[in-house]
Formats: structure tokens, C-alpha cells, sequence
């Protein structure tokens, strides 16, 4: 297929990461309308899956990918709550979001994308400080499954952004 070949002219190679099993993002949100070192909240962790991928192809999330609703549409691209997950393998990778948040000092709200391999272990990929909050995305759908609705979740937000007090103020 099309997908395959441009995979193989690109020289993918997981062998260092091993098999990437899970294509996850975790949504971390300040507790307090100030922040305090370790009191943060994550929501469920997400899944990217790839219903359509044909065999051989790595599930790997591009720009066409992300963006392209056609070709998300062949790929049978859907994102959802990662139920699947064991209570330790939240717990580890909840814990492991917290962390990456508190050491680059984030405030607010970030998304972590994650990769976890077959056997379990976790790579963050990057924070994004500034993820799509539109309804209906994933952010808005963690924090929906979490309790939170929509307008609760921005208002959040606002509320955050209008009480912080960077630390050189």
C-alpha cells in the first residue's frame, strides 16, 4: 500500500523504542488557582488507535495522521479513553506526567504524549503547554470523563490563567 511504502522510504526504525503498542496522551491541570508543587490533576489517559493500519505498518501519528480527515478516515483513526490500561499502569503513568510537569515548571494545563511499548514501558514524547482545548477534543473529552464538563474545564482555565503569579513578579 501507499501508507507502507512511504513508511519504508522514511527507514522507520522502532528497534530502539521497541514495538510501539499504545499511542496515549495524559492532560494535566493545576489543582489550586496557584500553583503548588505537586498538586496537580491528571484526567484518564487517552488512546490514539488505528482500527484500519494495514499489517507491517507501524502506528506512527504524522501529520496526515493528526490532520488529514480523509486519510484518518482509511486509517480508521479514532482516539478514546484508554480503558484497556491496568490501575498500575495508570498510576505509573500518571505519576510519570506529574513529574515531567512539575521539572519543566509548567502552570495551568499541558498534554503529555506517551508511548508505550509491548512490554510496558513509557516514553514521554513531549509536553504541549498549549493543547486544543475545542469541544469535543481530546482534552475536553479526558476532563469530560473525569467529571469535569465543558464549560467547568475552561472556566478552569480562565480562572488559572487570571490568579498566576510567575515567581520573578
Amino acid at each position: 500500500s501507499a501508507a507502507s511504502d512511504v513508511y519504508k522510504r522514511q527507514n522507520v526504525n522502532s528497534n530502539y523504542l521497541g514495538i510501539i503498542f499504545m499511542i496515549l496522551s495524559m492532560f494535566c491541570l493545576s489543582v489550586n488557582d496557584v500553583m503548588v508543587k505537586g498538586l496537580n490533576q491528571t484526567f484518564p489517559v487517552w488512546e490514539m488507535l488505528f482500527r484500519n493500519l494495514p499489517p507491517g505498518v507501524p502506528n506512527i501519528a504524522t501529520r496526515r495522521v493528526k490532520w488529514d480527515s480523509e486519510h484518518q478516515k482509511e486509517l480508521g483513526i479514532v482516539t478514546e479513553a484508554a480503558d484497556n490500561l491496568t490501575a498500575n499502569a495508570v498510576d505509573r503513568i500518571s505519576r510519570l506526567c506529574k513529574r515531567v510537569y512539575r521539572i519543566l515548571c509548567l502552570s495551568g494545563y499541558a498534554r503529555m504524549d506517551l508511548r508505550m511499548t509491548d512490554d510496558g514501558r513509557v516514553y514521554v514524547l513531549e509536553a504541549n503547554p498549549n493543547p486544543n482545548l475545542s469541544f469535543g477534543e481530546d482534552f475536553a473529552e479526558s476532563a469530560e470523563r473525569a467529571g469535569m464538563p465543558y464549560d467547568k474545564l475552561i472556566q478552569r482555565i480562565l480562572n488559572l490563567g487570571l490568579r498566576y503569579q510567575p515567581e520573578w513578579h
